[in-house]
């Protein structure tokens, strides 16, 4: 897969807070593999994959063809979604580099976290 910026983590996690939360994780986990399966035919053919675009998060999700908008950080669900796309991004190359054990897990904080608590 191409390099990651950001704006290619907000638009998949745009793409799939749109989604069933039960879908989200998996169709992440799909589009992440599908941006590097299309950056590969890319290097491979000297051209865009016809359905998953360039190799880039952007490319895969922009050819689906819905409007994206702006990220919503006022919406808890988008941070939430925010984070799932976050994560299983660093997992995804935790595997992708063969170091699935052994490596610290990623503190994800809960929203309970962030909210002000009355003594």
């Amino acid at each position: 897969m191409r390099m990651v910026l950001a704006g290619d983590v907000f638009a998949l996690a745009h793409r799939i807070a749109a989604m069933p939360l039960c879908e989200r994780r998996s169709a992440c986990d799909q589009m992440l593999q599908e941006a590097d399966w299309a950056d590969k035919y890319h290097k491979r053919h000297g051209q865009c994959h016809p359905r998953w675009g360039n190799g880039s998060l952007m490319g895969r999700v922009g050819l689906d063809g819905a409007p994206l908008g702006a990220p919503k950080f006022n919406d808890p669900d988008f941070c939430d979604t925010l984070l799932l796309v976050i994560t299983r991004l660093q997992e995804w190359r935790a595997v992708k580099r063969g170091d699935t054990l052994g490596r610290p897990q990623v503190n994800r904080p809960n929203r309970e976290d962030f909210t002000e608590h009355s003594p």
